[in-house]
């Protein structure tokens, strides 16, 4: 990452894990102070790790958290307190951690989609 961005050739930087992937991000780079014009993307992340939850309650950092309520990861107080942070909140209701929602609803899991990259989209053009 430092040999990418040491040529200072982006104006814009964003991370964006999913899952497994937003170890890194909570856990080191959110953590940093280098990135603070950098935007984060949380998608379902894996808030029953502590560490994580610590590292994205205390962040000022902006950007994009998306996790459904009937992930495993997902907690509603801890939902709550992160709503205080610089990073917009995308709930899916009745959505899992792969953002499918229900068992075989796949029409209202597009739409859930649809939403997110239009949040997405919302992001990344406030650059």
């Amino acid at each position: 990452m430092k040999e990418v961005l040491k040529g200072e050739q982006y104006n814009y930087t964003m991370f964006l894990g999913k899952s497994l992937g937003t170890i890194p991000i909570a856990n080191d780079l959110m953590k940093r102070e280098d990135f603070l014009q950098s935007k984060m993307i949380l998608l379902t992340p894996l808030l029953t790790f502590d560490s994580i939850f610590e590292s994205i309650l205390h962040s000022r950092y902006e950007g994009l958290l998306v996790i459904g309520d009937k992930d495993h990861q997902y907690n509603a107080d801890q939902i709550d307190q992160l709503h205080k942070t610089n990073l917009q909140i995308e709930f899916v209701k009745n959505a899992n951690h792969s953002v499918n929602v229900g068992e075989y609803e796949t029409e209202n899991s597009i739409e859930a989609i649809a939403k997110i990259i239009e949040k997405l989209k919302e992001v990344v053009r406030t650059n």
